[in-house]
Parts: structure tokens; sequence; C-alpha cells
């Protein structure tokens, strides 16, 4: 079933355009009377919606299908998808906490909250370790959630063990710079529904990490605050819907499934996800970017992402997608 919200294309357009103004002219005194034009555009989709029923539905998988093929089906329409076992003769399929404890325990890393505001504070509690200490301490729930860690990118061992060009050929053409980056997390830990402009190619090495996804289209009734950030959040858990607070959100549709070891989920730009890991689980991100993806993903959230101010994304860039750096201020 489509996952889109059944409304007329003018709303969503409408709604965007109004995002986009609030962004530009907020600081000019104008922010309470943008916000409140922008609310009243998000409440008339939310009526749009009232005699439609929400849900979430599992998300397809397929197997043994060439790159090019799947840059035709998936990428280029911004369709998410699970590439089944794909990666389950790689190396890396054999890492484990224990092992990359002691391969790598002495090298640094931030540890971040990652919960709805928490996205957008500066130096927000980020913790400094180590990945030795930060593995030692994997039932302390999300303080010793690791995200975004780039020391692979210094590991030729490690580099060795990932298929790199398997990843490289599944960007399509015209795509822009690339990056590695490793998710290691105890169970029960999460990270609220959030989004971000880039495609994300993300391989689950250990254990099982649960994902809810929702079409970018679905930004009106998620509510985002205005930030002015590279990314964007929303304060509905839909693992814990309080529907008192948001009642619209009743009427989402999108995706709920779990990825095994060796699984590859292509998440596209833009896409709302909330992330959970029932057990220990330590996955891989390959990020990259392309313009004319994230455009056709939205025109709003794009111009949003470029016009950033929190931090500009000139920032982001020269942090060399290092977004340990990125949210901390580091």
């Amino acid at each position: 079933m489509e996952v889109t919200p059944p409304v007329p294309a003018p709303l969503l357009q409408r709604y965007g355009r109004r995002w986009v103004l609030q962004h530009c002219l907020g600081a000019l005194g104008l922010e309470a009377r943008l916000e409140a034009s922008r609310q009243r555009a998000a409440a008339r989709i939310e009526g749009a919606l009232a005699d439609h029923e929400g849900f979430l539905q599992p998300l397809e998988r397929v197997q043994a299908i060439s790159a090019a093929d799947f840059v035709h089906r998936y990428v280029r329409r911004g369709r998410p998808v699970i590439l089944e076992g794909a990666a389950k003769a790689w190396g890396a399929a054999g890492w484990s906490p224990e092992f990359l404890a002691e391969a790598h325990g002495h090298e640094p890393i931030i540890l971040m909250k990652m919960a709805g505001a928490e996205m957008v504070l500066r130096d927000q509690g980020a913790t400094h370790s180590t990945l030795g200490e930060a593995l030692a301490g994997l039932g302390d729930g999300n303080r010793a959630y690791c995200r975004f860690l780039t020391f692979l990118e210094r590991s030729p061992e490690r580099l060795a063990e990932i298929d790199r060009a398997w990843l490289g050929a599944r960007k399509g053409p015209l795509s822009g710079p690339s990056s590695l980056q490793l998710f290691i997390g105890g169970a029960n830990t999460d990270t609220a529904l959030h989004c971000a402009i880039g495609n994300n190619l993300f391989v689950q090495l250990h254990g099982e990490k649960t994902w809810i996804l929702y079409a970018p289209s679905w930004a009106p009734v998620l509510r985002p605050p205005m930030t002015r950030a590279p990314y964007f959040f929303s304060d509905f858990d839909p693992l814990v819907p309080d529907y008192e607070a948001m009642p619209a959100c009743r009427h989402l549709r999108g995706y709920r499934f779990t990825l095994k070891p060796g699984d590859v989920l292509y998440n596209p730009p833009l896409w709302w996800h909330r992330v959970q890991n029932p057990t220990v689980s330590i996955g891989l991100g390959y990020r990259w970017y392309s313009l004319g993806s994230a455009l056709r993903a939205s025109l709003a959230m794009s111009a949003l992402s470029v016009l950033s101010a929190n931090p500009p994304v000139w920032v982001v860039k020269r942090k060399q997608l290092d977004f340990t750096k990125v949210f901390t201020d580091s």
C-alpha cells in the first residue's frame, strides 16, 4: 500500500513554501507570525487526513539484484528497500563488540544524546571517551550508544573487510562524496525520529536493529520545530505514541521492519526514521549526497538543508561529514 499522505499535493506544497519562508525571514522579527502560518497549513493537511487510516507495514525485501537494477528501481525513485543478506559474506560480518574493543579500544570517540531536541543542542552533554570504555558499558543504555564513528576510514585492516566497491556501485551517477560511519549500541538503545538529506546504505553486521520509516511528505503531520539545522527531528515517538499531544499522527503510514545480520537497508534522502536496537547491534552507514535525489524527495526540505544556519552547510562540509563534530561543535 502507498505510504505517502493521501492529500492533495497543493496542500503539501503550501506547507513547504511557508516552512522555507519562515526559515529565511523569521529572524526579521516575524518568527511568531510565520510559525503560526506554517502551523495553519499543517492543520489543513491534518483535516484532509481525517477519514484515512494509518498503518505500519513491512518493507520490501529483495535478493540478488544487480547494481544497475537497484539504482534504477530504488535510488532514482527514492524508494527504501532491504537487500536481504547482501553483506553476509563480507569480512566485516564477523565483527563483534569484543573484537572491536580489542582491535580499536584505544580510539577516541564522542558519545552523544539523540533524543528529540537534544539533536540540535550544542554541548548538550556529549561525553568524550574511548571505544573500549564505551563498549565495556554497553549495558548503560543510550549513554554508551556509539554513533557516527569514523575511525574505520583510518584503518586499512577494517576497510579491507568492507566491500566498498559493492557499495560504490550502488550510489548511482552524479553522486557526491561518501562516508563510512559505525554504529554500536546495547540492547534497548534507540534514536529519536529524525531525517537528513543524505542517501544511506545501512549494513547490519551484528545483532538486530528495528526501524520505522515515514516518507518525507509526512513532515507537516510530524510537526518538526524550526531549528535551522541541516537535519530535522520530531517529538512524536511511534514506539510510544502520544496521540493526545499529536492526534494527527494516528494517520501516519509507513514501514516497520527489523534488519538481521547481513541485511542492507537503502534509506533514501529525507525519509524519517526511528531506530531501536532489540539486541546488541553493530551497523555500518554508507552515506552519500545527490542533489537530484534530495530534490525529488522534498524540494522544501532540500532548500532548508542547503540554507541551514545551525550550523551552516559549509561547516558540515568542512568537518568532512563527521556528524559527532557537527552535533557537538567539536
